[in-house]
């Protein structure tokens, strides 16, 4: 059974005695009256809410009649006194007691049982909020300002999305080429070569003075220019280009200081003194491509590194057609053939019947007939490819009859530029890089003994639940480099993928943020709380930069996710304000501070799921944060709040946080084939056991009235054996309370029982893995470009109701990781939907934003 907190405080009676002066029977008997009448009984014990749900509804009722209310009680009858002092007749005796009429006497009860705790509830919650700021490492914003933002980005992600027409046209859409996420840019530092000359200030102006811009000049030193400009990467994404934006020479030094590895070219783009590696995948349109291979029809620059890979690229589309031509004669003249494609084999053979005009098949490619404007989004298999090239590079066609010396050849691979620095690199960034997954990340990690930040952002294969598992990650290494007395991780800067949804207006395009598709309300709102809970208790006690710091960039994820205006903002003030509390010099009233901290930190969780107007007296006082409940997936026992309703119908030792629900879901999540991209990658992790755990990251002590963690166990000891005479069963042993176990782990965020780098690039079983991993990714390629030609050709299939088109009877419209690809259904659920930014700002118009 889960933990149960009751109230083990000894019930109080109000009310007292006085003494009296013998021999006065009327005092007496007032006295006598007074104290029968004035009796109160005490709070009765609670008992805390194990089962279900159901409970909360009965905990947000109004008080009860003998609670802890602070409101005043009528004491009737009279009770004796001690009068003032009078004037004494002559020869009296001492004072006597003067009896008076109590019987509208009002005592005030300051919480009968819990002396001391002020009054709060939501109004007073959100008058507080009012009158100050939020936590300076938080934002540095008003509240109003905040909302102002907010309503911003609510409007942008709503009124703004162009017709599929004008999208494919390539017209203007948030100032800028609507297939484009970048003007100016090809990726994270890296201009566009088209925009590069003349914008340059030395360009536009001779006469530049190179002493004006001192950062630029400090960056240019040779002896100190690699350290200033290591520093200032270690301080994240936002602080890089904050800087490198102040001017075109300050963008250059900063570029040309680092290491920028290019996905796609397989090679560095720039090779700068500082410890940086900068891993970008820079963006091209299908134009550009087409254009450059049609002005090198003989491939004389398919050995420039930055643009040589147009040509691969090219020959991979196109062999991925030509095969799907072939299977289709293969399983016209044999339809039943099996084929050994992968996971996708059977889906594969029950669309290639549906092709038609096979012969036109290799000119439906997107580098053949897509609009100009739309954006290369590379192959699995290429993918695959640019990754095995960090494990053996082919020598140059001029060099191809000539073997080169052994350290020139070296040079040649990239794998070596690589491992060759890892023991001197400080700084780890990778930024959109395709099949780059959390074990790949742990795997690169481990490698790099030197790295003190690691910085992720927006990569596709890296949803916001790996949070979690990346800390555990950066404790087992810090753990270990403790322990040989090597430096350790000190700042993580993580930005996962936003979800903006459908580019133009479709009848299910929705910005839901977290996931590609809908997901229940319920499960987004408690989940995503527990998992910033867990991640801001473990960065805290591991004293780690950045992650939740104001200047990082998970904070700009989590304030663009759909919800209540200031529902994050509120959140992590709590957590801030409740991590503060033991730095506090003044200790007097921090018991207070702490309930409201705790109150104001679940309120984001409850707010529109549970009636939040009658939290004062009963839920605040009896019933916040009191039950623990443990969770059978991660092990940590929290309390009920983060838990669904759900969940909570169920045994105590099979029930699942809704964090860890949530980490599912995200794992499952179905846009861009992000569960096939994974299982492609798995392949290369023979012995990766996906449902061991990592070594969990410790919490922050203030924080262990909401979390802990409960065991690390994952086998429960046996069940009561049976008893049995003569061979039958007589009866069993006394009954036992099942032992709490993580035994039923959900995500499959392991990052154990990896290989190393050397080991997965070049060991001796590599060669195997590699293989079987391409041709799976070749199977999903056919298995994507298949449903594609489909969708364009206008192919039909039957179906209960007739003909119908192919991408009728699929919820992606048949345009798997495309970029056309359409979201789930955002109605007929057997749930209620989570938030999006449509939903929001109805909320807003109703004068609902403003929850918190």
């Amino acid at each position: 059974m889960p933990r149960k907190r009751g109230n083990n405080k000894a019930n109080r009676a109000g009310g007292g005695s006085s003494a009296t002066p013998s021999g006065s029977s009327t005092s007496n008997s007032a006295l006598s009256a007074a104290a029968s009448s004035t009796a109160t009984q005490g709070p009765s014990e609670r008992t805390a809410s194990t089962s279900n749900r159901n409970a909360r509804s009965a905990r947000n009722g109004p008080a009860r009649a003998n609670g802890s209310s602070s409101v005043g009680t009528v004491v009737g009858s009279a009770a004796p006194t001690w009068g003032a002092p009078q004037n004494k007749k002559k020869g009296g005796k001492g004072k006597e007691p003067v009896v008076r009429d109590c019987s509208r006497l009002v005592i005030r009860q300051i919480q009968l049982g819990e002396p001391g705790i002020e009054k709060y509830d939501i109004v007073l919650s959100r008058a507080a909020l009012k009158g100050r700021n939020f936590h300076h490492a938080v934002a540095n914003l008003t509240r109003a300002e905040i909302i102002d933002n907010y309503g911003n980005l609510v409007n942008r992600y709503t009124t703004l999305r162009p017709s599929v027409q004008e999208y494919v046209a390539g017209v203007k859409y948030k100032n800028q080429i609507v297939s484009q996420s970048r003007s100016l840019t090809r990726c994270f530092l890296i201009f566009r070569d088209s925009l590069m000359s003349g914008r340059f200030d030395a360009d536009q102006n001779e006469e530049w003075d190179r002493e004006e811009n001192k950062l630029a000049q400090v960056l240019n030193t040779v002896d100190i220019g690699g350290l200033v400009a290591q520093t200032m990467f270690a301080s994240g994404y936002r602080a890089i280009l904050s800087a490198a934006t102040t001017s075109t020479q300050s963008w250059s030094a900063i570029t040309h200081s680092s290491k920028i590895w290019d996905f796609f070219a397989g090679d560095f783009h720039t090779n700068g003194p500082a410890n940086v590696f900068i891993a970008v995948s820079p963006e091209y349109t299908l134009g550009e491509i087409r254009r450059a291979i049609a002005a090198d029809p003989y491939r004389f620059s398919a050995d420039n590194s930055s643009t040589g890979w147009f040509f691969e690229a090219a020959d991979v589309e196109q062999e991925i057609y030509l095969s799907i031509q072939t299977l289709h004669r293969r399983l016209t003249a044999n339809p039943n053939l099996k084929l050994q494609l992968g996971a996708q084999s059977d889906e594969i053979a029950h669309y290639i019947p549906m092709v038609v005009d096979v012969d036109r098949i290799p000119r439906r490619s997107p580098l053949a007939c897509a609009t100009a404007v739309q954006v290369f989004r590379s192959s699995a298999n290429f993918d695959l490819n640019r990754l095995q090239a960090m494990r053996k590079s082919p020598p140059r066609p001029a060099e191809a009859f000539h073997p080169l010396p052994q350290s020139k050849e070296a040079n040649l691979h990239p794998v070596n530029k690589i491992l060759s620095q890892a023991n001197i690199l400080k700084v780890l960034h990778f930024h959109k890089t395709p099949l780059l997954d959390r074990r790949l990340l742990a795997i690169i990690l481990r490698a790099c003994p030197g790295v003190e930040m690691l910085g992720v952002y927006d990569c596709p294969l890296i949803h916001f639940g790996d949070i979690l598992c990346l800390l555990d990650l950066v404790h087992e290494v810090n753990r270990d480099r403790r322990a040989n007395g090597k430096p350790l991780i000190k700042a993580l800067d993580f930005y996962p993928s936003f979800h903006e949804g459908c580019p133009y207006v479709n009848t299910w395009a929705e910005t839901y943020g977290i996931s590609w598709g809908a997901l229940p309300v319920e499960i987004v709102q408690r989940g995503s709380f527990c998992i910033v809970l867990k991640a801001f208790m473990k960065a805290h006690a591991m004293k780690l930069d950045l992650l939740f710091s104001k200047e990082g960039s998970l904070l700009s994820f989590l304030f663009k996710l759909p919800q209540y205006f200031l529902a994050m903002a509120t959140f992590l003030d709590a957590c801030h304000r409740l991590v503060d509390l033991p730095k506090r010099r003044r200790k007097r009233n921090n018991d207070n501070a702490r309930r409201q901290a705790i109150y104001d930190l679940l309120k984001p969780v409850r707010v529109g799921l549970e009636n939040v107007k009658n939290d004062w007296p009963t839920y605040y006082i009896n019933n916040m944060a009191e039950t623990f409940v443990f969770c059978s997936s991660c092990g940590y026992e929290v309390v009920e709040e983060f838990f669904t309703t759900s969940s909570m119908r169920d045994r105590p030792h099979s029930r699942y946080c809704s964090g860890c629900i949530l980490q599912f879901k995200l794992d499952e999540d179905p846009g861009q084939l992000r569960c096939e991209k994974r299982g492609i990658l798995t392949t290369l992790f023979p012995d990766w056991k996906k449902q061991e755990h990592n070594f969990d990251a410790p919490l922050a002590g203030p924080g262990s009235g909401l979390i802990k963690l409960k065991t690390t166990k994952t086998v429960r000891k046996p069940a009561p054996s049976v008893i049995t005479v003569n061979g039958m069963m007589v009866g069993v042993d006394a009954p036992q309370e099942l032992e709490l176990v993580r035994d039923s782990k959900l995500p499959d965020d392991s990052l154990q029982n990896l290989p190393s780098l050397s080991d997965l690039l070049k060991g001796p079983a590599s060669k195997q893995t590699w293989s079987v991993a391409r041709h799976e990714a070749n199977g999903l390629d056919l298995y994507s470009r298949l449903l594609w030609s489909l969708r364009f050709s206008g192919a039909t299939m039957p179906t209960e109701e007739g003909e119908e088109q192919v991408a009728v009877t699929r919820f992606d419209g048949a345009l798997p990781d495309h970029i056309h690809e359409r979201q789930p259904p955002n109605y007929g659920h057997n749930f209620d939907p989570c938030r999006t930014m449509s939903s929001v700002l109805a909320m807003g118009r109703r004068g609902l934003y403003d929850g918190m």
